[in-house]
């Protein structure tokens, strides 16, 4: 979730990136594919997880999380492996 920036559906103002503050321009940037993926019925942390692992060559995810719910979600999202392809299409992947 890089420090957080990808971590909830809507990045907040006090977002980090490479644990840090985010950079304004950033945050912009994970608002956009934040509206793109919810407009394709996911969320930023599924479509960050799922991107991260939608290669076959990936042997795995190292998942940070905040509490054990926040695991869990994660968790769901890798399992359910939705096709997001008309997102990554709508970004340009």
């Amino acid at each position: 979730f890089n420090s957080g920036l990808t971590a909830r559906a809507w990045p907040s103002d006090e977002s980090h990136y490479e644990y840090g503050p985010a950079p304004a321009d950033l945050i912009e940037r994970a608002r956009h594919i934040a509206r793109l993926a919810e407009e394709h019925g996911t969320t930023l942390p599924e479509a960050a997880l799922t991107y991260a692992a939608r290669e076959r060559c990936v042997a795995s995810v190292v998942i940070g999380a905040d509490s054990p719910a926040q695991l869990e979600e994660s968790i769901d999202a890798l399992e359910e492996r939705r096709d997001l392809g008309p997102l990554w299409a709508a970004l340009g992947l």
